[in-house]
């Protein structure tokens, strides 16, 4: 089952995985339940250094990489029901649409872009808080399932594998440094990052292949 969320429900933990660098993805399955609800995962941080995905208020998709600065990509997505959101990093190549590509369904979606894409993600120690269900002061409504993160630019390829239902654990194992199903047990099956669940509630998941 997947998990959903109101208002002061989250997931939560301590991990230095997202910090300092040129490479990253993360993503996950979100079920909105309305326009204008709010759904976040990632490092909410501060408003300088941030590294996370969020459908907000607004309709808008935020893939959001702060180092020291404001800097993120959004696509106007007015879209409920569950979709599989992803976005990928790689702070080597120059140009903000290919250091940050965002992905729908496993599918790339052309960004709009405030401030320049940093080279490297945050290395402040706020960047170590990591969450499911707020960013900054904002609880999310919804069901989350199937998130994942890399220490690696992940391909078109391995994003639409994603974006089809297969399970992170099956995509760059190798640089695979958290995930969580959030199927009945909360757990990190990656690097075991200790999670607090603040009474999120058992949710129907879509259909993912193990």
């Amino acid at each position: 089952m997947a998990r959903a969320f109101t208002t002061n429900q989250e997931i939560y933990g301590t991990t230095t995985i997202g910090k300092n660098l040129t490479n990253f993805s993360m993503a996950g399955w979100i079920r909105r339940p309305s326009a204008s609800t709010i759904q976040s995962f990632g490092f909410p941080g501060s408003s300088n250094n941030i590294l996370a995905v969020y459908h907000f208020s607004d309709n808008r998709i935020y893939f959001d990489i702060r180092n020291s600065f404001t800097s993120f990509g959004y696509s106007t997505q007015n879209i409920t029901g569950w979709n599989h959101i992803a976005m990928v990093f790689d702070g080597s190549l120059s140009g903000n649409a290919n250091r940050c590509k965002g992905y729908l369904n496993g599918t790339q979606i052309s960004l709009t872009f405030s401030g320049t894409i940093p080279s490297n993600t945050s290395n402040n120690s706020i960047l170590e808080s990591f969450r499911i269900g707020k960013v900054s002061t904002y609880w999310s409504t919804g069901d989350f399932a199937e998130i994942g993160m890399w220490q690696a630019s992940l391909s078109d390829d391995e994003i639409a594998s994603l974006g089809k239902g297969m399970t992170c654990d099956k995509i760059r194992p190798q640089s695979l440094v958290y995930y969580t199903p959030l199927v009945r047990d909360i757990q990190d099956l990656a690097r075991g990052m200790t999670l607090t669940d603040t009474n999120s509630t058992v949710a129907n998941h879509p259909r993912v292949y193990a």
